[in-house]
């Protein structure tokens, strides 16, 4: 590997990238050698060797140890995180994915999709295919009701719940709890400002005077993480995400 990197830095004159995706599960499980061995490389060839990584979490909080750190240090300051896309790129999505469906949304079917998903990316493609499932065969005269039928399908969506599951599980139980009490308390002032401010960069967060969650899915499934913490209540509930079924606090 070593020998291989030298030839394309030293003979070939070239600049080598290296892209790292998908990159949590590897980076937790490697050998240490490993990260010092790549972090010697890149000293040696300086701006000629590149390293991209890609991860739900930072590095520093994914690994510890002395070794991976050395690695680490040379992301601190280049990091971005990978906010929500803009209305005008959600919107070009949307209408990309319906003309591939041999569809044509108008304006408040959009508007519906980028309030809903908040422009996440997974949460737009699965309320898009949703709404075009929705409107396929519908007489002109309904498709007004489009929106709202779609919206009564979304919760119980497998995609929208994995979605959701998974930036969920993605954040940290401090973040989780952050959101929880934003859901319970949204007028009064938040503590933790850094974890707001974290939670802001991620763009689970939208950057206003009253924080809000960033679409309405998430926050909708915020809401049942949320009653899922409360004592038990009478009555039956039904968790959608988990399949479950309570009826007087008891699981049945």
């Amino acid at each position: 590997f070593n020998e291989s990197v030298m030839a394309l830095c030293e003979q070939l004159a070239r600049r080598v990238v290296f892209v790292f995706d998908e990159f949590d599960e590897p980076f937790a499980r490697l050998d240490g050698r490993v990260f010092l061995n790549l972090r010697a490389l890149r000293d040696r060839y300086g701006a000629d060797l590149c390293f991209v990584t890609a991860t739900e979490k930072a590095l520093t909080e994914a690994r510890s140890d002395a070794e991976a750190a050395e690695f680490s240090e040379l992301f601190a300051p280049c990091t971005h995180f990978l906010k929500m896309l803009s209305p005008h790129d959600g919107r070009q999505v949307a209408l990309e994915l319906a003309q591939r469906n041999a569809a044509v949304l108008n304006d408040e079917e959009i508007e519906f999709i980028l309030s809903q998903s908040g422009g996440h990316p997974g949460l737009l493609l699965a309320t898009t295919n949703v709404l075009l499932r929705v409107v396929g065969g519908m007489p002109p005269e309904m498709r007004r009701h489009a929106p709202t039928l779609t919206r009564q399908l979304l919760d119980s969506d497998g995609a929208v719940r994995a979605e959701c599951n998974r930036l969920w599980h993605q954040l940290s139980e401090t973040d989780r709890s952050l959101l929880l009490y934003l859901l319970t308390a949204p007028e009064t002032s938040m503590p933790l400002d850094h974890v707001r401010q974290r939670l802001i960069e991620y763009g689970i967060l939208s950057e206003t005077p009253t924080p809000a969650l960033f679409g309405a899915l998430f926050e909708a499934f915020a809401r049942r993480q949320l009653r899922a913490r409360l004592p038990a209540q009478s009555g039956v509930y039904v968790d959608v995400d988990s399949g479950e079924v309570w009826v007087d606090g008891r699981k049945v």
